[in-house]
C-alpha cells in the first residue's frame, strides 16, 4: 500500500485542488472530493480529506 502523506502534505494539495475547481463554498465539496480521488486515491487519508476541505471552504 502507498505511503498515506501527512496532514500538512494534504492540506497543501487540498488548497491547490480547491483553486483548481474553483471552489469557493461547502457547495463545491463534491467537485473537490471527485478531483482529488481522481489524482490521489492512493495517498491520501479521506477521512482527514473531509475536515480539511470543510474548513478550508468555510
Amino acid at each position: 500500500m502507498p505511503k498515506q502523506l501527512s496532514e500538512e502534505e494534504t492540506k497543501k494539495i487540498c488548497e491547490e485542488v480547491i483553486k483548481s475547481v474553483g471552489a469557493s463554498s461547502m457547495k463545491d465539496m463534491g467537485k473537490v472530493m471527485g478531483a482529488l480521488k481522481s489524482k490521489h486515491s492512493d495517498t491520501l487519508d479521506f477521512s482527514k480529506v473531509s475536515g480539511i476541505i470543510k474548513g478550508l471552504l468555510n
